[in-house]
């Protein structure tokens, strides 16, 4: 399992990738994901700073046009159990685990 302590709002949570390849645990929920969204939080987890689309299409072989819906998807999926977005995009088309989670 691989930990990510963040600090939103005041308090502590902790995401985790699951070694399953297939769910990770927000807030203590669980949530499913499809094989390229787990392939993306599972990079971005792992990372501190922006990672460009090239990088993660480079490193996951996550197609670039895909890399917003799955983003989409998985802010949808976390948004339901933790009120906020687990990642974030700038207008460069680079993502990052969000600070706020």
């Amino acid at each position: 399992m691989i930990f990510r302590e963040t600090y939103g709002n005041g308090y502590r949570e902790k995401i985790a990738v699951k070694n399953d390849g297939k769910s990770i645990l927000v807030c203590n929920y669980r949530i499913e994901l499809t094989q390229g969204e787990y392939a993306l939080v599972s990079l971005l987890v792992n990372k501190k700073e922006w990672t460009s689309r090239k990088d993660i299409t480079n490193e996951t072989g996550i197609n670039a046009s895909s890399i917003p819906v799955h983003v989409a998807n998985i802010n949808k999926k976390v948004r339901s159990v933790s009120g906020r977005k687990l990642l974030e995009g700038n207008r460069n088309g680079d993502y990052r685990v969000s600070e706020n989670i």
